[in-house]
This record gives structure tokens, C-alpha cells and sequence, in this order.
């Protein structure tokens, strides 16, 4: 699997799944994945989607002078031997790191595909 710090998401899950039930090898442009693997919600969606809860809603106020925050729900937990770890923040590391060239920018990656087909 070729992977960079632009795969993220569904990718970067995809990429965790791959690495953690040991079904290959796998080559980055990149020393880790793009690092998201979680619903990221904002404060006031939180606030929103509990205004109509007297027992929650307590603990959710408007923030002063419109501020705001995020937080990461329903994180993507890796297995076997990265079980708990999360992938959101952190990403997959590539067993093997080959950096773009310049012949990769100019040759549709005959670089990285040679690297490849090496491994």
C-alpha cells in the first residue's frame, strides 16, 4: 500500500486496518498518514443537540464573545498489536518512507512505483 500525510479519514482507517491485521507492507511519501479517524464535533453542535435535555443541557452554556472548540467522537480504535490506540491525532506510520523526487513530479512517479514493485 502507498500512502502520504494527505490520506485521512476513511483512508487513514482503511491504511490502520491494513497495518494492524498484517496485510502488507506499507510505503510512504510521508513519515505517517494525514491522522484523522474520528467525528469531530463543535461546541455548539454539542449545545444544540442538548438544549432539549434538562440533565445534560446543565453542563452545556454558550461560551463568552462567540468563542467555540472541537472534539473528536466516536474515535477509530486500532487492534492486534496497536489495540486502543487511536488513529485520530495519530495517523499510521509506513513501514518504509521513500520521499517524492523530482523524476516522480516529472514521470508519473516512476520513482515510488519502482520502490514499490521493489518491495
Amino acid at each position: 500500500m502507498i500512502t502520504d500525510a494527505l490520506c485521512y479519514s476513511a483512508t487513514d482507517i482503511f491504511t490502520a486496518g491494513f497495518k494492524d491485521h498484517g496485510l502488507g507492507k506499507i510505503l510512504g511519501t510521508t513519515d505517517n498518514t494525514g491522522a484523522g479517524g474520528a467525528n469531530v464535533w463543535t461546541h455548539s453542535l454539542l449545545l444544540n443537540l442538548t438544549k432539549d435535555v434538562n440533565e445534560v443541557s446543565k453542563y452545556f452554556q454558550p461560551l463568552p464573545y462567540g468563542a467555540n472548540f472541537t472534539v473528536a467522537v466516536r474515535r477509530t480504535l486500532r487492534v492486534g498489536s496497536n489495540a486502543g490506540i487511536p488513529v485520530e491525532d495519530l495517523g499510521v506510520k509506513p513501514e518504509i518512507v521513500c520521499r517524492i523526487t523530482r523524476n516522480d513530479l516529472l514521470n508519473k512517479n516512476v520513482d515510488l512505483i519502482s520502490k514499490a514493485c521493489e518491495i
